[in-house]
């Protein structure tokens, strides 16, 4: 069974429960922590001592433990980084950017294949992730035909959609 994480409110930290950490989890933890530290006022010089204390598996607090200065010199950015480097397997990163870049939209309705593609890109560290103009760019040539071929020939304005399908072709303000 895969870790998971447990926030009950902004004023406790997230709690990541004992079992193999995934992107996914690590995603959650590093965004769930940065609002718990923002709303708390957790310092910087302290940030990465009150996240080491939220995993509750032996293997990353003994991991902590015979790291632990070389941890708490660096930012909180870094703890992740050597978290994810210590935690998932090699090449993590490379397969979940191979399933972002090479997504297709197949029979799946258009915002759950968007919503799909946003999930994964979130996993990725941040100096990996796409931004949205390039998956806007991208996801063209991957979508259902017909849907491409509606958005090269209906003009978009800002105003707001009068049909399912402009909405999903106005994803993000497309």
């Amino acid at each position: 069974r895969f870790a998971q994480i447990a926030t009950a409110n902004m004023r406790e930290p997230p709690l990541v429960s004992p079992g193999p950490l995934t992107p996914e989890v690590i995603a959650q933890f590093e965004r769930r922590f940065k609002l718990f530290a923002k709303f708390m006022e957790v310092d910087d010089d302290i940030q990465v001592d009150v996240a080491a204390a939220c995993f509750d598996d032996p293997a990353i607090q003994n991991w902590f433990s015979t790291s632990e200065s070389t941890l708490k010199a660096g930012t909180m950015a870094n703890f992740i980084l050597e978290l994810r480097k210590a935690f998932l397997p090699l090449g993590w990163k490379e397969s979940l950017e191979r399933e972002v870049f090479g997504s297709r939209q197949g029979s799946r309705p258009f915002l759950e294949w968007v919503n799909e593609i946003e999930a994964k890109n979130a996993q990725l560290p941040a100096d990996s992730r796409l931004s949205y103009e390039r998956l806007r760019r991208e996801m063209p040539a991957r979508m259902k035909e017909a849907l491409h071929t509606h958005l090269i020939l209906t003009p978009f304005s800002d105003a707001k959609c009068k049909t399912e399908s402009e909405y999903q072709i106005n994803f993000r303000n497309w």
